[in-house]
């Protein structure tokens, strides 16, 4: 009696079946070791880290700054100040609780304080030049208005204001020279103390009071000189070429 042959594909399915078995039986031997030793290391790890908070802290620390942005990682209140060394006083006396105080003012910091006292203290230096200038303009305004027809802010209101013996009648600042000594006014070349040197430094020309003379050079006091209705005291070479002549 022969025996029937078997059929291909369960021939083909049990060669499979085999072929997988033995691939199981393989990696049991090359890896089941390995996995087994990992497990037991992270299992150790993981319990020396529980028994030892020192080892937690040192590991967080070679870790670097735990927060995504490095400046709250470094950040430092070496800065501000310490409020109270004493925890006690914020201790509530009923209950225990820690009582948060109440904030009032927000304190600036010293620099800030510095600069905004520093302002202040500016800002009211320059008020009172402002006042005491204006007391001045005020005073002389009121001692020469009276004898003085030229226009306030020019510098021939200036030297009329300082020399109130002149006439009214002597026009623009270039015709100062001309009109004093068509008058029988005292004129020269020579500076003094006290008298008004002509210029022609513009067009209607110049006109200032010498405060003082300090060998070769003058001290000449003028309006417009600046700037409109300003007054400014300045030197002046004695020989300087745009000065015309002196009215004593």
């Amino acid at each position: 009696m022969k025996d029937s042959a078997e059929p291909p594909l369960i021939a083909l399915a049990k060669r499979a079946l085999a072929s997988a078995r033995r691939l199981t039986w393989l990696s049991q031997k090359l890896f089941a070791p390995h996995a087994y030793r990992s497990a037991v290391l992270t299992l150790v790890s993981i319990l020396i880290l529980t028994l030892n908070p020192a080892a937690t802290e040192s590991a967080l620390a070679a870790s670097g700054p735990t927060s995504i942005n490095p400046e709250l990682a470094t950040f430092s209140f070496e800065s501000y100040e310490e409020i109270s060394t004493d925890p006690l006083p914020l201790l509530g006396a009923d209950d225990g609780f820690v009582q948060k105080p109440i904030v009032t003012a927000t304190e600036m910091g010293r620099p800030e304080k510095q600069l905004r006292e520093r302002a202040r203290r500016e800002a009211a230096e320059r008020t009172e030049r402002r006042q005491r200038s204006t007391s001045v303009l005020m005073k002389m305004q009121t001692v020469s208005s009276a004898d003085n027809s030229y226009p306030y802010g020019y510098c021939t209101w200036w030297a009329k204001s300082k020399r109130l013996d002149l006439p009214n009648q002597l026009g623009n600042a270039r015709n100062w020279l001309g009109n004093a000594q068509r008058l029988g006014l005292p004129t020269g070349p020579t500076p003094q103390a006290g008298a008004v040197v002509v210029t022609s430094e513009s067009s209607l020309g110049h006109v200032g009071y010498v405060e003082a003379v300090e060998g070769d050079e003058i001290i000449v006091s003028d309006m417009n000189m600046i700037g409109w209705g300003k007054i400014s005291k300045r030197r002046m070479s004695a020989h300087a070429l745009v000065i015309r002549g002196y009215i004593y």
